[in-house]
């Protein structure tokens, strides 16, 4: 079981696991985003090939922990038997993060750097033509008109691009391979998974829409990470 403790956390944050085989086939992937107190966004990719079980996020006393156990559908829901290898991160303003994996006596965590950066941004963070965020009344609201981020990646980035309430009318991203339509989730070190490798290079990430919510302005949610594989 792998496991994610940060404390001393605010928001927004961000938690994910990435699990892959030993050849970088992605086998499951999730991730945890909260940008307020009562807001959540969750994203939970379709495994492939075990079965994974992820622990509900708890937020208790400014400590978020997130688990996932990989277990082996053929075999009655054991443990998976295999070389896998691990993509954990977090992003946001948590103090301190500490990474485990449990399991019986023969299970030895093997940690590696994987990146260099991790980032989480909202709609807020966006530059461009018009930029209004605020509100009143107990709803808060969001104008977004030819607005973009740009995020340099020199290893693979590895993340997400959608909103959780609102609308948009362009949502999409620059790559140095083309454009990308979004929502969309950038998962793969390879061709094979659920999209394109989003490789080392410059990326646009593009927002035109207007949106409400209850909760605070921005509500479009831009996280990942510059990683590397172990």
């Amino acid at each position: 079981m792998t496991d994610i403790v940060a404390s001393g956390i605010g928001y927004p944050i961000q938690a994910a696991v990435y699990i892959y085989t030993g050849d970088n086939r992605l086998v499951f992937g999730f991730s945890f985003t909260r940008v307020t107190a009562d807001q959540g966004l969750y994203i939970d990719l379709s495994p492939a090939g075990v079965h994974v079980d992820v622990t509900e996020p708890q937020i208790d006393g400014g400590v978020l922990r997130l688990g996932a156990t990989m277990n082996d559908p053929s075999s009655g829901g054991e443990p998976a038997v295999g070389t896998f290898k691990q993509l954990l991160w977090i992003s946001g303003t948590a103090s301190r993060v500490d990474h485990s994996l449990r399991g019986d006596s023969g299970v030895h965590l093997q940690g590696r750097d994987t990146g260099r950066e991790t980032f989480l941004y909202t709609s807020k963070n966006f530059e461009g033509a018009v930029n209004v965020q605020g509100g009143g009344g107990g709803v808060e609201g969001r104008v977004n008109a030819d607005t973009h981020k740009i995020v340099d990646a020199f290893n693979t980035l590895i993340g997400f691009y959608r909103p959780s309430s609102g609308s948009v009318e362009d949502m999409s991203v620059d790559t140095p391979f083309g454009r990308v339509q979004c929502p969309c989730t950038f998962p793969s070190f390879t061709s094979e998974g659920f999209g394109p490798p989003f490789r080392a290079g410059r990326y646009r990430f593009n927002l035109t829409g207007a949106g409400a919510t209850t909760t605070q302005p921005g509500e479009v949610v831009l996280g990942g990470a510059d990683a590397r594989l172990p």
